[in-house]
């Protein structure tokens, strides 16, 4: 809560490192903004660094600038740091997150929110992706598999008034690594939990985290009429890129390296309504796309 007495969400510097101040912040505007009160997005200490750093105050912007009422407002303060405040100064007009300006700097955060419904957006986004970075084809083809399954598990899950954002970010090539994309779908549907506890199978599940990974697991979809492959594809197909995967949802934060099969857990008190997924991946010349591979012998185990 803001000293004024507004409910405030203050976004830092590293999101990830305080994590659970900004979800519970998060959930205060959530709350103000559903009764009419005030309530405040602080990006003071923010870099805006990462697609989910600027995804999440997006998202946040979008769910209420389409239907602002007198004494419903969300006051911004914009980011010290001046490189940061520029970014943010083009990615919002007037209350209103704009679409990805292809003069965007490559090394910086591009957002673009989207319709649930709009059957094209992964093509869209695929293209500002490629204006951007030269991506080899079996690349581009795991970059077009993962978008187009990210947005189309935000429209599956969709609540009737949910918004969607997207932000990309091209990574430069290191020493140490190819150059690639991050890349953050990020909804304000069900969430990954409560779809899984709809089912008899996990409703006493009581750790957020674990229905996260069980999400991750091979078979399992929470479509009545089995369409898409969840989290699932998308975490073999950057197995074999050594990419990340990175997954906020409910209560709980997994990120899985999987140059070295890391995975890190995280609860976080206050409960996120949505789901939020960042992938990283690399632009490797030796990367074969292998889609078919995974598709030929899939056996899903529907939770309906």
């Amino acid at each position: 809560m803001a000293e004024s007495g507004i409910a405030s969400a203050h976004f830092h510097e590293e999101i990830n490192m305080e994590l659970p101040e900004v979800i519970s912040g998060i959930a205060e505007v959530r709350a103000a903004l559903k009764v009419g009160e005030k309530a405040e997005i602080s990006l003071r200490r923010s870099m805006l660094n990462q697609p989910f750093d600027v995804a999440l105050p997006a998202l946040l912007l979008e769910e209420y600038s389409s239907s602002v009422e007198e004494g419903r407002r969300v006051e911004v303060v914009r980011p010290q740091n001046a490189i940061a405040r520029a970014r943010w100064d083009e990615l919002d007009s007037e209350g209103e997150v704009c679409g990805i300006p292809v003069e965007t700097p490559a090394s910086l955060p591009s957002v673009k929110e989207f319709d649930l419904h709009d059957g094209k957006i992964s093509r869209y986004l695929l293209d500002r992706v490629s204006e951007r970075i030269e991506l080899y084809p079996d690349v581009r083809s795991l970059v077009y598999a993962c978008l187009k399954e990210l947005t189309d598990n935000a429209k599956v899950h969709a609540l009737p008034d949910a918004k969607a954002v997207a932000a990309i970010q091209v990574l430069p090539e290191t020493e140490s690594r190819w150059d690639g994309i991050s890349l953050c779908v990020l909804d304000s549907g069900t969430g990954i939990p409560a779809t899984l506890r709809r089912h008899k199978r996990y409703h006493g599940e009581k750790d957020d985290r674990n229905l996260i990974e069980l999400a991750v697991q091979r078979g399992v979809t929470g479509t009545r009429d089995n369409r898409g492959f969840g989290l699932w594809i998308i975490r073999k197909l950057l197995e074999e890129n050594q990419g990340q995967l990175w997954i906020l949802s409910g209560s709980a934060m997994m990120r899985y390296n999987m140059s070295n099969f890391n995975v890190y857990r995280r609860f976080t008190k206050s409960a996120f309504q949505g789901t939020a997924v960042q992938i990283e991946i690399s632009n490797s010349p030796d990367y074969r796309f292998h889609f078919e591979d995974y598709m030929s012998d899939i056996e899903v185990d529907t939770l309906w």
